[in-house]
C-alpha cells in the first residue's frame, strides 16, 4: 500500500511531510521539531484512521478556527494552530488509492474501516469495530498496515491475498479501489464511513451504523446536536447557546459553555469513530448538522 503523507507549511515559509507515527513537538527527534516553549515535547501525533489522515492533540493543544480541538481532520487548506500565533497550513494530502477488503463474511466484501477489530460468530462470521476479549480472531491497524491474530496464534501481516482461518471460517482479503471501495459505506473526503440513523430525542441522541456499537449522547452534547437536527440549517453559535441556556445573558459566558460541550461532544464523536465532520462549523461561527448520502435523520424531539 502506498504511504500516506500529509504536507504541511510553517510560518516560516517551510514545508514538511509527515506520515502517520510522526510526532509534532519540542523535542529534538520529533519529526516535526517546533523550538518553542509553548510547545510539549510530544504536541501532536499523526493518525490514519478511517482512510483519511488525523491530527491528534497528546501532551498539547490544538485550536481550529479559534476553538480548542482534540482532534482534527488533515485535509488541504486546514489551518491549525499548536500555540498563539503558530499555525501550521496543510498544502498537500496524499492517501493511498487502494484500501483492504474482506470477503467471507456475507455476499459482499467488506471494507476494513475500524482501526480494531474483532471477529465473532453471531449466526455467522460477523466483524465487530471493537475490542471483544472473546472474539475468534482480532485485526487491527498499525498506522500503515493490517495485522491478525486468531485466538493465541502467532500475529500475521495482511495483505491483498492473504487468508484468515479462524475455526470453520474462513476470511480473504483483498485490494480494493478506494474510490468504489463498498457500497456499503460513503467514500468523501473525510474516509470511509457507513451511513449512519441519527435518532433525537433532545436530552438524549443515538447514532445506528449497520455492524457498529451505538454511540449514544446525553446531556448538552445531546441537546446541541437536537437543536441543530431541529433547525436543520446553519445556526449562529449565539443562537445556538441562546437556546441550551435561556436564562444567561452574558456572551462571554455562553460562549465558553458552548465551547466547553462541544469539546465534549466531538471526544464522544472521536470514541464512537463518529465521521468528524457531523457536526460542522464554517469558521464564521456558525454550526450545522452534515447529513451525507444515506444517512438518515429521526427527529423525536
Amino acid at each position: 500500500m502506498q504511504r500516506a503523507y500529509a504536507q504541511f507549511r510553517l510560518p516560516s515559509g517551510a514545508s514538511v511531510r509527515l506520515s502517520p507515527g510522526d510526532i509534532i513537538g519540542r523535542h529534538r527527534n520529533a519529526a516535526l521539531c517546533l523550538d518553542d516553549p509553548r510547545i510539549s515535547e510530544m504536541h501532536a501525533y499523526v493518525s490514519l484512521r478511517s482512510g483519511g489522515l488525523c491530527l491528534l492533540a497528546l501532551r498539547g493543544g490544538l485550536r481550529m478556527s479559534g476553538l480548542p480541538a482534540q482532534e482534527a481532520r488533515i485535509e488541504p487548506g486546514l489551518r491549525v494552530a499548536v500555540a498563539p500565533d503558530l499555525e501550521l497550513l496543510v498544502e498537500h494530502v496524499e492517501l493511498p488509492p487502494r484500501v483492504l477488503g474482506v470477503a467471507g463474511l456475507g455476499r459482499q466484501v467488506e471494507v476494513l474501516q475500524a482501526p480494531i477489530n474483532s471477529l465473532i460468530d453471531d449466526k455467522g462470521p460477523t466483524l465487530v469495530p471493537s475490542w471483544i476479549p472473546t472474539g475468534l480472531a482480532w485485526i487491527w491497524s498499525d498506522g500503515e498496515g493490517w495485522r491478525a491474530r486468531v485466538g493465541t496464534q502467532p500475529i500475521v501481516e495482511l495483505g491483498e491475498g492473504s487468508v484468515l482461518q479462524a475455526g470453520t471460517h474462513r476470511l480473504s482479503f483483498v485490494s480494493l479501489a478506494a474510490d468504489t471501495a463498498s457500497d456499503q459505506a460513503t467514500l468523501t473526503r473525510e474516509g470511509l464511513f457507513p451511513p449512519m440513523r441519527i435518532v433525537t430525542r433532545y436530552d438524549t441522541v443515538h447514532i445506528h451504523r449497520d455492524k457498529w456499537p451505538v454511540v449514544s449522547l446525553s446531556g448538552f452534547p445531546a441537546r446541541i446536536v437536537s437543536e441543530l437536527a431541529a433547525v436543520a440549517a446553519p445556526l449562529h453559535w449565539s443562537a445556538l447557546a441562546g437556546q441550551l441556556w435561556r436564562r444567561e445573558d452574558d456572551a462571554i459566558a455562553l460562549r465558553q459553555r458552548l465551547d466547553r460541550n462541544l469539546v465534549t461532544l466531538r471526544g464522544k464523536l472521536r470514541e464512537g469513530q463518529v465521521r468528524p465532520n457531523l457536526v460542522r462549523a464554517d469558521g464564521k461561527g456558525h454550526y450545522e448538522l452534515l447529513l451525507l448520502p444515506g444517512d438518515e435523520l429521526i427527529d423525536e424531539s
